[in-house]
């Protein structure tokens, strides 16, 4: 078991040696020097050693595919059937072959209106699509490559079915059926936790999951696998125990009834990782539900550890980048709590057989949940309350009928061609997706959690270390407190800062401002508005108490519905080019002018532009639409801040004769740097300590313009497409900027490199 230990540890400290160099060598001597004085076991050493060895052989950065104009040939092997995506396209998996240059020998993920015939080789001619990674805290980008068929030419060549397409042919054919005979609801339910596919799984029923504890079980994973197993496992008890006494003898000469079970058990599990896809997740949770059954039925005290640790060096073997994949942390944490749970309770099991039930299964989830809750808090930024005992009541619901019921009916149907059960399915899926909403509609069934730094997660499971070296005192089990209380201690502090953050929405405005008193105002929202909604929910925030919007071109105002359905809105602020559906007539909805003025307690907001006697001369819609953006001033501690919409040099004509009015220490640049707004005059007035643009990568306009650009010449500029998100914050007596790029973790080659490395661990956006 140590030996294990220190291996996966070894992997560990080679990839935070590029980040904290002298930190790993450091902890690494310290951990060696303990292993000789407390164990007296230099061997342990080496397994340390080989871990690092190891894990210096298998990883390599991913590959990074830049963008290319015009359309590219590639040539290999269509390796999934297709998915219709929200754009109406079918989504397929290619596998390219190594004649095809910079795209050799990997997966890319091609759009197409008809798709291609799985299992067979074609030279596909295609466009790439640009790379829409959002630089911005609270998104995980993916390296993942997606292109456009062009035109597709099918090779001739020994195209026989590969296993691989065979099992795809029969996933796809059971997901066919889900959708002539299911509601669309309870059709992607079934989807998800039979074939393994989340693609038609809407944001209503995730958040629903979310909130009431229960988002594992939409993922394929140990806990469908050990459910199924225990089901499977107690049909061949119960028939077991109904054969006559001589039939059983015979059978059980050499193995007992259970573990014969056990054994017959496997074909159906391996059944389902294939009938799942057999992705890496579903594999790995395959292997940790195998290992972990067979330490619990030797019923060796302690073996189960062993197991566990045994399942999770092959998987991280198998695929070493397993070890930082949040769903690989998330299964092996919850493993590892239960099988603890459940030994804790090993000789305290006498009473009544249901109150023993619910304290165990109570014990269980509890331990889970709370075993998970920092990490599920730092990457979903959401902890539920209700979990336990959604877990108690729905989770043995859905285990014990729906997962078992729609596996065995795909087993049924891939044999014989009928589905049994549709109706009883549609039945249970329905009561059981109901019981889902209502439990995710309680008052206070989830809490949101703002972001907080990484090191937490850390403390928090290191300090159980102090519980296992020193005979698992209780006591002990008080430590993973104290990081806890460290961390809500900070939150209590007032907040006397106002902070903006520009958003990285590609070609696009976003803007969140955190006032002081603890109103969050949102200027424009992109053109989908989920970059705005993924940092507001990294943030902690569930309430936009100002929604404004500067004018309604879509890449300032494309995300207004999206934001409206996903977060509690207060009022909604324009320039009277908004009209809100009548479902919204809660909102208070402001039309703003020059002259308005909305003062708080600590602050003050003063809108410059528009006003009704303006009008612009130009024949172009889109420039008058442009030109009568609100522009808005925010007045705080003697600093000021200029949002500038998309105005053009006409209203910024217009503006000059304000004067003295238009100072402020930063201002959000005009029409993404646009030469149309580049008004030397208007700067000039303005006289910005800093600048910032918000545009895209490569964006086919050209912004900013070079003419923008000489304007800025003397100011300080940030830019969304060079530094991502972009944060100001104002102090009492100083205004400081940070980056996203900042805020990234880099190769530290001396000990000051290392030292921002830490401070950065400990820190928050």
């Amino acid at each position: 078991m140590y030996f294990i230990l220190l291996f996966l540890t070894g992997i560990a400290v080679y990839n935070t040696f590029s980040y904290l160099p002298f930190t790993s060598i450091l902890l690494s001597f310290l951990l060696s020097l303990f292993l000789v004085i407390k164990k007296k076991n230099t061997s342990l050493i080496f397994a340390l050693i080989i871990g690092i060895v190891f894990a210096s052989l298998r990883f390599h950065p991913p590959a990074e595919v830049s963008y290319r104009p015009g359309i590219i040939k590639i040539q290999g092997k269509c390796t999934s059937f297709p998915v219709k995506t929200n754009s109406g396209l079918l989504k397929q998996t290619f596998y390219t072959k190594e004649e095809s240059h910079e795209l050799s020998d990997m997966e890319i993920n091609l759009l197409s209106e008809t798709g291609l015939e799985p299992g067979k080789e074609y030279i596909v001619y295609v466009e790439l699509l640009r790379n829409h990674k959002r630089f911005n805290p609270g998104i995980r980008n993916y390296n993942e490559i997606y292109a456009i068929i062009n035109k597709s030419i099918p090779v001739l060549s020994n195209n026989n079915e590969s296993i691989n397409i065979k099992i795809e042919k029969v996933r796809a054919s059971i997901n066919e059926h889900l959708e002539k005979h299911f509601s669309h609801d309870s059709c992607s339910f079934l989807a998800s936790i039979t074939t393994g596919q989340k693609t038609d799984i809407n944001d209503n029923i995730r958040d629903a999951f979310n909130k009431s504890g229960l988002a594992h079980i939409l993922s394929i994973s140990g806990t469908h696998f050990s459910l199924l197993s225990l089901i499977i496992f107690g049909i061949f008890q119960l028939i077991f125990k109904s054969l006559p006494y001589k039939i059983l003898q015979r059978i059980t000469i050499y193995l007992t009834p259970s573990q014969i079970s056990a054994i017959l058990c496997f074909p159906f599990m391996v059944f389902y990782l294939f009938l799942s896809g057999a992705n890496i997740p579903a594999v790995r949770s395959f292997i940790m539900s195998i290992f972990f059954l067979i330490g619990l039925l030797s019923n060796r005290k302690g073996y189960w550890l062993s197991s566990i640790l045994f399942a999770a060096c092959i998987i991280i073997i198998a695929d070493p980048e397993s070890l930082f994949s949040l769903s690989f942390q998330l299964s092996f944490i919850a493993v590892l709590s239960i099988g603890f749970a459940i030994e804790s309770l090993k000789g305290k099991t006498e009473g009544i057989k249901i109150i023993e039930y619910v304290r165990k299964a109570l014990l269980m989830t509890l331990s889970a949940s709370i075993a998970t809750a920092p990490l599920t808090a730092y990457y979903f930024h959401y902890f539920s309350i209700i979990s336990p005992l959604s877990n108690l009541l729905l989770t043995p619901f859905i285990g014990f009928t729906i997962i078992p019921l729609s596996v065995i009916s795909a087993f049924i149907f891939i044999s014989t061609g009928y589905y049994p059960f549709t109706g009883l399915l549609s039945f249970l899926t329905e009561k059981g997706m109901f019981l889902v909403y209502i439990f995710s509609k309680l008052p206070y069934a989830s809490v949101n959690i703002p972001d907080f730094p990484v090191a937490f997660v850390f403390l928090f499971y290191l300090s159980f270390i102090p519980y296992f070296i020193f005979k698992r005192r209780k006591y002990f089990l008080l430590f993973p407190l104290f990081p806890f209380l460290i961390l809500s201690s900070i939150y209590l502090f007032p907040n006397n800062e106002l902070s903006i953050t520009f958003l990285d929405v590609g070609q696009g405005d976003s803007a969140v401002i955190e006032f002081p008193d603890n109103k969050t105002m949102v200027i424009d929202t992109g053109k989908t508005g989920k970059e705005t909604a993924a940092f507001l929910k990294y943030t902690g925030k569930d309430r936009i108490d100002m929604l404004v919007i500067s004018h309604a071109h879509p890449d300032h105002a494309g995300g207004i519905d999206y934001l409206l359905d996903k977060f509690s809105v207060n009022e909604l602020w324009d320039n009277g080019s908004i009209m809100l559906p009548d479902k919204y007539c809660n909102i208070i909805h402001r039309t703003l002018e020059r002259g308005d003025e909305i003062d708080f307690p600590r602050y003050r907001i003063l809108v410059l532009h528009p006003y009704k006697e303006f009008y612009t001369f130009s024949s172009r819609e889109y420039d008058s639409t442009n030109n009568d953006s609100l522009v808005i001033k925010i007045e705080f501690n003697n600093k000021s801040f200029l949002f500038t919409g998309d105005i053009e040099k006409e209203a910024e004509s217009d503006l000059i004769h304000l004067g003295k009015w238009l100072k402020s220490n930063i201002i959000k640049i005009p029409h993404h740097g646009a030469k149309t707004s580049a008004d030397e005059d208007f700067f000039t007035l303005v006289s910005p300590e800093v600048a910032v643009i918000s545009t895209g990568r490569n964006n086919p306009f050209g912004h900013p313009h070079n003419k923008m650009l000489e304007a800025l010449n003397d100011v300080r500029l940030f830019r969304t497409d060079i530094d991502g998100a972009i944060k100001i914050t104002a102090k009492p007596d100083s205004i400081e900027t940070k980056t996203y790029s900042d805020f990234q973790l880099v190769k530290a080659n001396s000990i000051s490199e290392e030292i921002k490395n830490i401070k950065i661990i400990f820190s928050t956006w």
